[in-house]
């Protein structure tokens, strides 16, 4: 059994030349959509990747001010005061 490859026109496509140019032209707008669609897609990702990356940023610079703020003992606020339940009184 021969295996047919898309490399190939099909056999005696010049018998009818047009319905093989037309099908051609389908398959090339077909990847040519494709490729839009891929790179609208990355494009997206990249968008993604980028407002992440921020904040992934901003959060470790929250991180290294709040381990500077324990450091320095300014991370607990000493003037606070229990809330009184009914239980309490």
């Amino acid at each position: 059994m021969k295996i047919l490859r898309p490399d190939h026109l099909p056999r005696f496509w010049w018998i009818n030349p047009w319905t093989t140019a037309l099908e051609l032209h389908r398959i090339i707008n077909a990847l040519v959509e494709w490729g839009d669609l891929a790179d609208h897609q990355l494009s997206i990702d990249s968008r993604v990747i980028q407002d992440q990356s921020a904040e992934i940023r901003k959060l470790r610079e929250r991180v290294a001010d709040l381990y500077d703020d324990i450091l320095a003992g300014r991370a607990c606020n000493p003037d606070a005061k229990p809330i009184e339940t009914e239980a309490t009184k």
